[in-house]
């Protein structure tokens, strides 16, 4: 990204970078020339720390102005996210720095750093993108809506929905795509000891990637570039692809098919859950879509039903999912989600409602004989 041609850093400060100097660039070791007529003047490297530029105001600015400065066609969703909850509903004092969605309708992590990363900062960004998949699309549309907001551009929930899923194509955006977020990590440098960590984690199926700017200074300005240090597009053929189709098999072997839920299994998961923190949400979600003349439950009637905090209730109907595919070997709960009007519920196909009503009987008979 360049930012040459200010007349002299007096007449711009380095901060007041405007939209019309920033242009992509690609070093990647190359050394960097300013040219003027039939002159080439190397350029010398500086940092932001050394020009008096900070990562949230100056750093982090050309990133939602300009997203391809952290990868190609990636959607800025908010910024500064921090509204986390762990289960028990207390808050989480951690700050995203930027969450972006790419063009499938993933979330993608984005984690900034002035200088040179610091030796954790991939189990950081690691740490984000496991909170950032306990998103719904309910979350997604809410963030963007609050950033858009914070940015003058209030936007109803319903036009920001079709907003972020314009730029999946047209896609619905689902919950499933949201557990899987992809990482992007920006700073001035990477050592070998956090690139050999994330080399590791690509194979084993994280999707990450290290994208390393590079600060010049010359007479006329400064110069800003960024290219990608990992995966390594020169050498793709050789390394990483081999490695992400390894990772492709592993996500391959871990998904699982839809199938219809018996009597029998709903009764299995009965026991499963018996005893289990999440069992008063999920009871909660299929007693009152089983019972509902609609066989419907809205989003609320389940939280209040439940006893349990949205946190909670959210972490629980995830819980579910790895029961499904655990326990159960397939990917669908019960119940389907359904979005209508901008409101979120849980609706069972009448078979499986009667089921588990059965289910429910059964078990409440062979309670009773018991007491």
């Amino acid at each position: 990204m360049s930012a040459s041609k200010r007349s002299t850093p007096r007449d711009c400060p380095p901060h007041r970078l405007s939209g019309d100097r920033i242009r992509e660039g690609r070093v990647d070791g190359e050394s960097v020339f300013f040219v003027t007529d039939d002159t080439a003047q190397p350029l010398a490297r500086t940092s932001l720390q050394d020009e008096g530029l900070w990562e949230r105001h100056h750093l982090q600015r050309w990133a939602l102005e300009h997203p391809e400065l952290l990868g190609e066609d990636l959607y800025v969703v908010t910024d500064e996210f921090d509204r986390w909850e762990d289960a028990s509903g207390q808050a989480v004092a951690d700050r995203l720095d930027v969450l972006s969605l790419d063009p499938e309708g993933r979330p993608v992590v984005v984690e900034l750093k002035r200088g040179p990363a610091p030796r954790l900062t991939d189990l950081q960004a690691v740490g984000y993108a496991a909170m950032v998949s306990r998103f719904t699309v309910e979350d997604l549309v809410e963030a963007h809506t609050a950033f858009l907001s914070r940015r003058g551009e209030p936007t109803e929930p319903d036009e920001v929905r079709a907003i972020l899923s314009g730029h999946a194509g047209g896609k619905k955006l689902s919950d499933h795509l949201l557990r899987s977020p992809a990482i992007v990590i920006v700073a001035e440098s990477f050592a070998p000891a956090m690139t050999s960590s994330v080399v590791w984690l690509s194979e084993q199926g994280v999707d990450i990637t290290l994208r390393e700017f590079r600060l010049y200074r010359s007479a006329a300005g400064l110069l800003l570039t960024v290219s990608q240090t990992w995966p390594v597009r020169d050498v793709e053929e050789f390394t990483v692809r081999p490695r992400r189709q390894d990772a492709d098999a592993v996500r391959e072997e871990r998904t699982f098919p839809s199938l219809p839920w018996s009597s029998e299994d709903l009764r299995a998961l009965l026991v499963r859950l018996e005893g289990a923190k999440q069992e008063p949400t999920v009871l909660a979600m299929l007693d009152l879509a089983a019972d509902a003349e609609d066989r419907r439950v809205g989003w609320e009637d389940l939280v209040a039903r439940s006893g349990r905090s949205p946190a909670q209730v959210r972490s629980d109907l995830a819980h579910l999912t790895m029961i499904a595919k655990a326990d159960f070997g397939r990917e669908n709960w019960p119940v389907t989600v359904n979005w209508r009007a901008g409101v979120l519920s849980y609706i069972i196909e009448e078979p499986t409602a009667e089921a588990w009503r059965q289910v429910r009987r059964q078990t409440s008979a062979t309670t009773g004989n018991e007491g």
